[in-house]
């Protein structure tokens, strides 16, 4: 569960990254934000779906992700970039069809999609959260210039 929470908030890294505060901060912030990532990356190449070796895997870097994560929650509480919610809802969106698609494979609730069409599907209601979340931006910096 400790992931799941956590990785909305590193998804941020790439909205907030651009927006600390000095070019020295910054480097330091954008050079942490791409280790952890490259280190998660490389550990879900790594570790794939094995349960013992990839939460050790992942582990290794924590406190660097807690770090990152703290920054960039500090940021969006004094921000509060729209963007944060929208990731929370993407993820929820994954979690739910993910979660579904396994519950019908081992218990045979539900039915069950494709696998390829399930990705599909949550890639376009993903994409459909960024769309209308770009459109409502828009529509706001618009209100606000009038």
């Amino acid at each position: 569960m400790g992931w799941y929470a956590l990785l909305p908030v590193l998804a941020m890294f790439f909205v907030a990254g651009s927006s600390q505060g000095e070019k020295a901060q910054r480097r330091v912030f954008l050079w942490l934000g791409f280790a952890v990532w490259g280190w998660i990356l490389f550990t879900a190449m790594r570790g794939g779906g094995d349960q013992w070796d990839n939460p050790r895997y992942r582990s290794i870097l924590f406190l660097w992700q807690a770090i990152l994560a703290g920054v960039i929650w500090v940021w969006w509480c004094e921000a509060r970039n729209a963007w944060l919610p929208r990731i929370v809802l993407m993820e929820i969106v994954f979690l739910l069809f993910f979660g579904q698609w396994y519950a019908n494979r081992y218990f045979h609730w539900g039915s069950q999609l494709p696998f390829g069409q399930m990705v599909a599907f949550i890639l376009g209601v993903w994409a459909l959260i960024f769309v209308w979340g770009w459109l409502a931006d828009r529509k706001k910096r618009a209100r606000y210039r009038v």
